[in-house]
């Protein structure tokens, strides 16, 4: 006989991520592998036949040996345990002399011969050794007197082969029809009766059916593991939200661990496109920190030209076990996807578009098997993905409530005050709106100027309804309604210094002149919401502009992407419109009210002058082309342009009140200067108390420049509305002679104070006063005219 050669073991990587999942124990098992820890290459020297020729006996490892053999690299030591027993058992019934149990072991010309516990040993074989012959060609071979076959003459050198004569040898099947090993019957010179063919079919039947009995109870265990595994980890990957910091990847590991797959891609499919997209790549890499996945590496496969072709939904999946299978050859997925040669790979529909369509595919490449994925670890798959995909759509209900709730919650804190008037309030506005109303000299014009009006609380919203009443009548809105709206956004602004209710009024008063100089300008619908937007643009203002709450992540950095300020005014008016008692759209179409919030919209956002310079240089092409005014399109940046010119009409009003008006505004800005100093920020010199004495400089370049170029575009398009623009050159002169001055007398720039006090004072009146009538007393009673009164209380309060 030759000599037989017993190969070293090999030696697994220290860290190694190919793990058991089924943990299956067998009670003949004393000990379990633990793959996480490193293996020792073991030696067998040449000659130590001792341990291969005890047939169920220890094949020469040693306990330490034994547990630190690599689990999931060969298959499952406690599925061979049983097997081996049992066949044990049975050799000895049939009357064999000695029995042995192979393992395959990866495809190699190698078989690993199973011991008792599990342990094992490889030994190389020649191409006629019986064991593996019948592994190799898939029968079970019945060979007597086997010394006069001149084909098996030479085995190997252990004396237990010189004494072989006769001999069964039975390949093991799995229930996926895979070999996974072999049994070996034989009789020596001892027992010289041959086996009869009757007794090898039977043994045949009973061992392939006892085989494939324990290796379907063993998938049936891994499955039920998986169970165990899914449910050890539900609090960690289902329940607790604060764990779903990096869920893809939690997942992606746990799928790998599972199915013993070198790789783990997930595609996303685009069917417009027709391709599909790995959204996280893995590199097939390992180290202390885990898995390496690349999320900013794009792997990009054709949908029509690849195997994504047959995976249109939920249930489908494709299961490719070996690399000279069709799909490999003909589709080049090689070529296509980075990384070693695809041997093998299994694909599955993980998630779903809104019309039923795989969306995203779980790619698994190379599973640690030589026969690929199995049916088994096919059902594995299903299971961990039908988790997997319930959790991570819990996981996104979750996010898409806590990214709704917390803008909700944002815009809770940030509003200062919905308020709606009592309804004796509005009682009592609406009658003296009933009542007639004669306005001052100046209401028509753009000088007209509300300071003196503040006295009275309700005088500014009559006015307010006398304006809204002139355009579109007493039934423009809902009358009732109305009342309590228009005290309801006077009560909206917060009591600052320039961003304030007479603010309001004076843009929506602005908007009012121009719309009553030229009635036929625009529809009815838009010029109604042009008078909403414009008393309601600034409403809940708090003193801040967009730079600052872009710069220092304020809650409206969370809430809007662009315009944070205008859109919380868009927002805040709404939420006032939405109310019952102010729904001035009561009895208006569906049609009619989109419309209109769309309109309202559009010019509040309009009010942000960086909407106004993105669209001046079309607004002047336009301008100086030809206005359209039945083009939709045209009449809307008219609308945005009266908007933006409204909003800055006191640089127009007379010097005075521009001049106070100012000063207010500087009040503002230096309030947030400060801010941004608090900050560790340098505010620009507009915002810096300390830059106050170059302020009129400062105006006459903003007047000039943005202020002055916006009222003339609006002056081409409505020529009626050249007022605005002789006003702010009346400013600018005025501004000009100051610096003037201030240039002849440098004492007095030097000494300025830096603390800003208006000349006229703009605050928000606190609790609305109620307006008493006193009754003259006639003959029989009180009788006679009411003429409202101030108590001495009210009428002390602040004015301006």
């Amino acid at each position: 006989m030759l000599n037989a050669t017993v190969l070293p073991d090999i030696k697994a990587p220290k860290e190694s991520f190919q793990v058991n999942s089924s943990l299956l124990i067998h009670p003949s098992v004393k000990t379990r592998f633990d793959p996480a820890e490193p293996r020792d290459k073991v030696e067998l020297e040449e000659g130590a036949e001792e341990g291969a020729e005890n047939a169920g006996g220890d094949p020469g490892y040693t306990e330490e040996e034994k547990s630190e053999a690599m689990v999931g690299t060969f298959p499952e030591s406690s599925d061979f345990s049983i097997i081996y027993d049992y066949a044990q058992n049975y050799g000895k019934a049939i009357w064999a002399e000695e029995t042995s149990v192979y393992s395959t072991d990866h495809g190699r010309d190698t078989l690993r011969k199973m011991g008792p516990s599990g342990a094992s040993t490889i030994i190389r074989l020649v191409q006629k050794f019986p064991a593996l012959e019948a592994v190799k060609i898939g029968k079970a071979l019945l060979r007597n007197h086997i010394d006069h076959d001149l084909r098996y003459a030479i085995m190997t050198n252990s004396d237990r082969d010189s004494n072989i004569r006769h001999l069964m040898a039975i390949p093991l099947r799995d229930s996926d029809d895979v070999i996974r090993g072999a049994v070996e019957f034989t009789r020596t010179w001892n027992f010289s009766a041959p086996f009869p063919e009757d007794l090898f079919i039977g043994t045949v039947e009973d061992i392939t059916f006892f085989a494939n009995m324990v290796w379907r109870g063993a998938d049936c265990r891994r499955e039920v593991n998986t169970y165990r595994i899914l449910g050890a980890r539900f609090q960690e990957l289902y329940v607790r939200p604060a764990n779903w910091d990096n869920v893809l990847y939690k997942f992606m590991v746990l799928i790998k661990s599972q199915m013993n797959a070198d790789r783990v891609h997930l595609f996303r499919m685009n069917h417009h496109d027709n391709i599909a997209v790995a959204s996280v790549y893995d590199t097939g890499k390992f180290s202390k920190q885990g898995y390496h996945y690349d999320y900013s590496k794009e792997v990009t496969l054709p949908i029509k030209e690849t195997f994504f072709r047959n995976i249109q939904y939920l249930d489908d999946s494709i299961n490719v076990r070996h690399s000279s299978h069709a799909w490999i050859a003909q589709m080049g997925l090689d070529n296509k996807l980075p990384g070693p040669p695809v041997c093998n790979f299994l694909a599955m529909a993980f998630n779903e578009d809104w019309e039923g369509r795989a969306c995203e595919v779980l790619l698994l490449v190379n599973s640690a098997g030589k026969d690929g994925f199995t049916q088994c670890e096919e059902n594995v798959l299903r299971s961990l993905m039908s988790f997997c995909y319930s959790a991570m759509g819990t996981h996104y209900f979750r996010h898409r409530m806590s990214v709704t709730s917390r803008p909700l919650k944002l815009e809770e804190e940030l509003f200062f005050k919905l308020c709606n008037e009592n309804r004796a309030d509005s009682v009592a506005l609406g009658k003296l709106c009933d009542e007639s109303f004669q306005p001052p000299e100046d209401f028509f014009t753009y000088d007209f100027y509300c300071a003196k009006y503040l006295v009275d609380d309700f005088a500014l919203p009559g006015m307010l309804v006398f304006m809204l009443d002139t355009l579109f009548g007493p039934d423009g809105f809902h009358r009732e309604k109305l009342m309590s709206f228009v005290l309801a956004v006077r009560e909206g602004y917060r009591n600052i210094r320039y961003h304030t209710w007479p603010h309001g009024f004076h843009v929506a008063h602005c908007l009012f002149v121009i719309l009553y100089t030229n009635a036929n300008f625009l529809n009815i619908l838009e010029r109604k919401a042009l008078m909403i937007a414009g008393v309601c643009h600034d409403l809940d203002h708090f003193g801040y502009n967009n730079s600052f709450t872009k710069r220092f992540s304020t809650a409206f950095d969370t809430l809007y992407t662009a315009s944070h300020m205008e859109h919380h005014h868009i927002r805040e008016t709404f939420r006032l419109m939405s109310s019952t008692e102010n729904d001035i759209l009561s009895g208006w179409s569906d049609g009619d009210k989109s419309q209109f919030a769309f309109l309202v919209k559009q010019a509040i956002l309009a009010t942000d002058q960086m909407t106004y310079f993105a669209e001046k240089n079309t607004l002047e092409h336009i301008l100086h082309t030809k206005l359209d005014i039945d083009n939709a399109d045209h009449r809307q940046r008219v609308m945005n342009l009266m908007m933006s010119s409204s909003d800055l009409v006191v640089s127009a009003k007379p010097w005075e009140i521009h001049r106070a008006s100012t000063e207010d505004l500087y009040y503002e800005f230096h309030q947030q200067g400060d801010t941004e100093r608090l900050y560790g920020d340098q505010p620009m010199p507009m915002m810096d108390r300390d830059n106050y004495p170059n302020m009129p400089k400062d105006q006459i370049g903003y007047l000039k420049h943005i202020v002055l170029p916006m009222f003339t575009l609006l002056a081409t398009a409505i020529p009626n509305t050249a007022e605005l623009v002789h006003g702010c050159v009346r400013n600018i002169t005025a501004w000009e002679e100051e610096v003037a001055r201030r240039e002849r007398r440098p004492e007095e720039a030097a000494g300025a104070n830096k603390e800003v006090q208006p000349s006229v004072q703009l605050t928000k009146p606190g609790k609305p006063k109620r307006l008493r009538r006193q009754r003259k007393k006639g003959n029989g009673g009180e009788q006679g005219d009411e003429t409202p009164v101030q108590s001495e209380e009210e009428s002390g309060g602040e004015t301006s």
